[in-house]
């Protein structure tokens, strides 16, 4: 497997170019303080606390990162089945130009023995063209094998546009194997709900022409009452006498007070209308186009002469 060899060289190079070209002279301080630590951890590795003495051990090599203190660091590390980092420590020793022969020797040969034990992880991304990998919480590239301890890892991926997606998975020592992460679209917001109510045009049309009829109706009322009082000059009380400008008074008299009652009729029902048209038309689930809304007319009528007083509304809703 090419791509795994390559991803395998590529580690042991990076972790030895860390481990080796970040190495500094230790202070005589130093060296001793890392000489204590070291016994320390060799008692705990005798009674098994493996634990412990990799913690002693990184102590140490943090303080004076010889050969051996590193290849001791390994071996406590591979009895707690942390591999990777255990290569890693081995590949700079083995590497590492400025260590004897008898320590690249030791640092390659304690690699053999559990090299083949490390497992590989890859991360395929389904759904999106591109996403950002990682395997626990480190950054990795998709579709290619990378080292991780035998155990449980989180793997995640995520991508602009898309629901982030993980997975926790199981990794036996010296396994190989790929992880399938399908990233979903997020869902885009649905569209703002029609408006709930309905056009009020015709309600305020027919409000307009109940307005007018009453307004109407009134004027004409108060011709009625102008004409009647211009006949009572000419009575004595309720006797009237037969002249032209008593009758003439009278007749127009009639005809305003039709006319009156006819707009307030008019009035009235155009009134109600508009009151109905607005509890109506207020559930309507859409609005009306421009040439529905131009379409709605209401036109009253009132007729005079001859057939004074009769009235009426015309319209198109």
């Amino acid at each position: 497997m090419p791509l795994m060899r390559f991803g395998r060289t590529l580690l042991a190079a990076a972790l030895a170019f860390s481990l080796v070209g970040s190495a500094q002279a230790a202070t005589p301080r130093e060296r001793q303080e890392a000489a204590v630590l070291s016994n320390k951890a060799k008692a705990a590795a005798r009674a098994k606390r493996h634990d412990e003495a990799a913690d002693l051990l990184r102590k140490a090599v943090s303080l004076d990162p010889t050969p051996q203190r590193k290849i001791d660091l390994a071996r406590s590390l591979v009895e707690l089945s942390k591999l990777v980092e255990a290569s890693g420590l081995l590949n700079a020793v083995a590497n590492d130009p400025s260590a004897s022969k008898g320590y690249r020797e030791a640092a390659k040969k304690q690699l053999a023995q559990f090299e083949s034990r490390i497992p590989w992880l890859s991360v395929h991304v389904a759904g999106a063209p591109s996403a950002h990998v990682e395997i626990d919480g480190k950054q990795v590239t998709a579709d290619v094998e990378a080292p991780v301890d035998p155990g449980e890892h989180t793997v995640g991926a995520d991508a602009d546009g898309y629901n982030s997606g993980d997975q926790r998975v199981r990794v036996a020592e010296g396994e190989h194997k790929q992880v399938t992460i399908t990233l979903e679209p997020i869902a885009k917001a649905p569209p703002p709900p029609p408006p709930s109510g309905g056009t009020k045009a015709p309600a305020i049309v027919a409000f307009s022409v109940g307005a007018v009829g009453i307004g109407v109706g009134a004027v004409f009322g108060v011709f009625a009452f102008d004409e009647t009082a211009k006949a009572k000059q000419y009575c004595d009380g309720n006797k009237c006498p037969a002249i032209k400008e008593v009758v003439d008074a009278r007749n127009k008299a009639i005809e305003n007070g039709n006319l009156s009652t006819a707009a307030f009729v008019i009035g009235g029902v155009a009134a109600t209308t508009g009151l109905i048209l607005a509890l109506t038309l207020g559930r309507s689930k859409s609005e009306p186009s421009d040439s529905e809304k131009t379409a709605i007319t209401i036109t009253p009528y009132i007729t005079a002469g001859d057939k004074a007083g009769a009235a009426g509304i015309v319209g198109q809703f």
